[in-house]
């Protein structure tokens, strides 16, 4: 059985090329560049303008990535600028008219290496991550909002599977979650893997998507949801036909209407979701494939997942949750007390 998430060092791509930059240009450019240039105004000048220069886009970039989903080819400018610049300075500085060696060179370097190792990373991790859980909280909302106003539209919430050949709901939703041409692209009269509805699967459609993902899709390139709906006996979505809300007599504040499953690789239009009855309920448990999980609820996010209640909101539920509760709240109408959770 593989952890799931898998170790953040082993699957998060800004974690590897992240560590591979400090030890190229914080350690390997900078000692190389201390031993073969000398120590005159001009380089100092070159090299503290390029820092003052790092910095300040350092600091905007930064603050784009609160709200405005990032790329990790951009990051490597202010972290290699940065890196290069003061472990040049500082050995510049240090150098003296008796020519110090590689070694002393690389004791220079080094304690620059791990200064950024700890001060520039969690920047760019955190920022992300915080924006990505927003969006993620954000998506689940949205699917919310679209549940809503179908309901207001038909008097009930669509259901898992609707119709012959069975649709996804998340097919389903695609008018009231902004997506009506792709809507209007998909032939409801074949099933989702037909020739004419195979193309569809390769769209990316952002209300489906967590951004925490290291990937989004399969090797086939067929995008693959993040959310799915609850379809085991007594479940909100357990019937051909969706429910209403009076049906919901748990209350909605404590009946989970759907959740992150970004340990299952379901194809967005596909008509399945995890069935609890078939999964452990519990929230990011180990797979059998690395990358995947077989916990009804999963997630990229550290310490737990996000789910989306019958009332609309959407909660961030901890990893350490009890599986009784979470299995209460898969309920509609058990009578079930939950209590505070």
């Amino acid at each position: 059985m593989y952890d799931f998430p898998p170790p953040i060092w082993q699957n998060q791509d800004w974690t590897i090329n992240g560590i591979l930059s400090i030890l190229i240009f914080g350690l390997l450019l900078p000692l190389a560049l201390a031993c073969f240039t000398k120590p005159t105004p001009g380089w100092m000048f070159l090299w503290s303008t390029m820092i003052a220069f790092a910095g300040f886009y350092w600091a905007n970039l930064v603050e784009r990535y609160t709200t405005s989903q990032p790329h990790l080819y951009w990051q490597a400018i202010p972290c290699t600028l940065n890196m290069i610049g003061i472990g040049t300075i500082v050995r510049l500085w240090w150098k003296t008219p008796t020519e110090r060696g590689p070694v002393n060179c690389a004791f220079v370097s080094l304690p620059m290496t791990i200064l950024f190792a700890v001060i520039l990373l969690p920047g760019v991790s955190t920022p992300r991550e915080h924006y990505r859980r927003s969006q993620c909280k954000n998506n689940l909302k949205q699917i919310g909002l679209g549940m809503f106003n179908y309901s207001d539209r038909n008097d009930r919430f669509p259901p898992a599977n609707l119709g012959d050949p069975a649709a996804s709901w998340r097919v389903t939703l695609l008018p009231f979650v902004e997506q009506e041409e792709l809507a209007k692209r998909y032939d409801f009269t074949r099933t989702w893997d037909s020739v004419e509805n195979a193309p569809l699967q390769s769209q990316v459609i952002q209300a489906w998507d967590c951004p925490s993902r290291p990937s989004r899709v399969d090797s086939n390139g067929r995008f693959l949801t993040a959310y799915v709906v609850p379809t085991m006996a007594g479940s909100l979505f357990d019937g051909t036909q969706g429910p209403r809300f009076k049906d919901i007599t748990d209350g909605t504040s404590n009946t989970i209407m759907a959740v992150e499953s970004c340990g299952s690789s379901i194809v967005w239009s596909e008509p399945r979701d995890t069935d609890p009855a078939h999964a452990d309920i519990s929230i990011n448990g180990p797979g059998a494939v690395k990358g995947q999980s077989g916990s009804f609820v999963s997630s990229w996010h550290a310490g737990g997942a996000q789910v989306l209640l019958a009332d609309g909101s959407a909660r961030f539920v901890s990893s350490s949750i009890d599986p009784a509760i979470l299995k209460k709240l898969l309920t509609k109408d058990a009578g079930d007390d939950v209590g505070e959770w």
